[in-house]
């Protein structure tokens, strides 16, 4: 029977076999009693296949994913709204008695992207059923912490092709799949494809990562390769440890929304206070946040059973350089270290 290509599946066909290479796998998170597997063929098209939880030892004794292999006697079905990780509109079904065959000598993809630009993020913020994979340059990691249930969540900023950031957000196996070390240490510019990732808003536009959600360092394609030579030509004979140091007149000069997470560094002097906001507020002694009050009560929503509160710093005042001036707040820690006194003594005297 002819081998037919992925793009010519549709639901409910005979089930032609198709030459394919297993590129990826994971545990669905709304399927549970399931198993997914990517699969790409010689075109670069991809699909979805997915099987029986309890199956997953049987199928993975008979392929390995990063080989190639001519599929049959599966079962091509209409792709469920719950499982865009490609754009189908059939995904495949795996049984006790599809067949795997081994081939060589093939030239298929090691690898399938779907990268959507920044400028189409916005409209599928939310739509959580329709994955996005991105890619950008690694720029730093913005935390790594464990949220107050205890999962890890690690995020970093990933610059595009026309210097907007965005933050990707990494949770539990994803995060701990990733060498940390290796993107901090790879030479300049280290591009990161991230796939599989839900648009979502947590202050700007954010990357959360889901069950399907694979990290490429320096993926060998050709989008890679030009987009690290339009970095290599704007960031040319600038160090990249001191290019967010800016004169004030640039830093306002920057879209907010494109640039909501990036930290900047200007050389300024503060030229005066604004004596109508409190200079310090009642905050918890384990986040510093600002309690709120409940009850009579201060509490902090995060940790409940936290000491007494803190007088911790909040300066609102005006700095300047040469190019200009602006607002800004400056909290505890950076206020001590310019006036040497801890603000729960100011206070007290």
């Amino acid at each position: 029977m002819a081998v037919r290509n992925i793009s010519d599946v549709n639901p409910n066909d005979n089930a032609a076999p198709l030459e394919v290479r297993v590129i990826r796998t994971w545990q669905p998170f709304l399927f549970q009693n399931e198993h997914c597997y990517l699969f790409v063929d010689s075109r670069g098209d991809a699909i979805e296949a997915y099987g029986n939880r309890r199956d997953k030892a049987l199928f993975e004794s008979k392929f390995s994913v990063g080989l190639c292999y001519r599929i049959s006697k599966y079962l091509s079905k209409k792709a469920r709204n719950s499982h865009n990780v490609v754009p189908s509109n059939a995904t495949i079904h795996l049984g006790r008695s599809t067949i795997f065959e081994p081939i060589v000598g093939v030239d298929i993809p090691h690898q399938y992207f779907n990268f959507m630009p920044y400028e189409s993020l916005r409209a599928r913020e939310n739509m959580h059923f329709l994955l996005t994979d991105y890619i950008g340059r690694f720029d730093r990691f913005t935390s790594d912490t464990r949220t107050t249930s205890g999962k890890r969540l690690m995020k970093f900023l990933l610059e595009d092709a026309n210097e907007r950031f965005i933050e990707v957000a990494l949770w539990e196996e994803i995060a701990d799949a990733v060498d940390k070390e290796a993107l901090v240490n790879t030479p300049f510019p280290c591009i990161v494809a991230v796939t599989s990732m839900k648009v979502l808003r947590f202050k700007n536009l954010q990357l959360a990562s889901t069950a399907a959600t694979h990290l490429y360092g320096n993926p060998t394609i050709q989008d890679v390769s030009d987009l690290a030579n339009r970095f290599r030509e704007r960031y040319a004979g600038i160090n990249m440890d001191d290019r967010y140091t800016l004169p004030i007149a640039n830093i306002l000069a920057k879209n907010p929304v494109d640039y909501m997470e990036v930290k900047f560094s200007c050389i300024a002097s503060i030229v005066s206070y604004n004596p109508r906001r409190s200079w310090f507020y009642k905050g918890c002694t384990v986040c510093k946040k600002k309690l709120g009050s409940r009850e009579d009560a201060l509490i902090c929503d995060d940790h409940h059973d936290a000491p007494q509160p803190k007088y911790l710093y909040c300066i609102n005042c005006t700095i300047a350089d040469s190019t200009g001036n602006a607002t800004v707040t400056i909290f505890d820690i950076p206020f001590q270290s310019v006036i040497k006194i801890p603000c729960n003594e100011l206070v007290i005297q």
